[in-house]
């Protein structure tokens, strides 16, 4: 008697071992899964969902030949971007760091500027061939959503004036203009 309430707990001790350990494989081949598809996404803004392998598939419907073409412009073109990135990153930190001194030197801040403009053009210039990448191998129809979906990357997003002259000015609880 005894040992068969033995047997049936170490049974049931075997059965939730066996279930933990597949919640734990499930878990962790499923961590893996999101991490390489976060891995492959574009973030063109902040506002904006991330483009990437799953995304180009399901919404340009994208064959396996399309979809080797994106995967090798995809990498080539985070590649550039990210060393563009982190260069322009270096360079607004030592912008900064050169502000932060007693007499910032304001040569060498025009330079810095102009080195940050220059890689911000580069930038642009990585994702202008990217871009045109996948052009070449959509269809008329997916050149179209192709269009919609890199639309943020190149179109104006309304800067804020700072005041002053030519600003919106300041506007009272009616919306009049004081």
């Amino acid at each position: 008697m005894k040992t068969e309430k033995i047997n049936k707990v170490l049974l049931w001790a075997v059965i939730l071992l066996a279930i933990l350990n597949i919640t734990t494989l499930a878990t962790i081949f499923y961590g893996k899964y999101q991490k390489s598809t976060q891995d492959e996404s574009i973030v063109i803004n902040s506002e904006s969902s991330p483009l990437n392998g799953k995304m180009f598939r399901e919404n340009l419907n994208f064959d396996n030949e399309q979809m080797n073409m994106f995967r090798e412009q995809s990498r080539d073109f985070r590649y550039k971007a990210n060393e563009i990135i982190g260069e322009m990153n270096r360079l607004k930190g030592g912008l900064f760091n050169e502000l932060q001194r007693p007499n910032p030197d304001r040569k060498r801040t025009r330079e810095i500027s102009d080195s940050i403009g220059i890689a911000h053009s580069n930038l642009k210039e990585a994702s202008v061939d990217f871009y045109l990448k996948l052009k070449e191998c959509c269809n008329h129809d997916q050149n179209e959503l192709l269009k919609n979906m890199f639309s943020p990357l190149f179109e104006e997003r309304g800067h804020q004036k700072m005041g002053g002259r030519g600003g919106n000015g300041h506007k009272n609880r009616n919306g009049n203009r004081n």
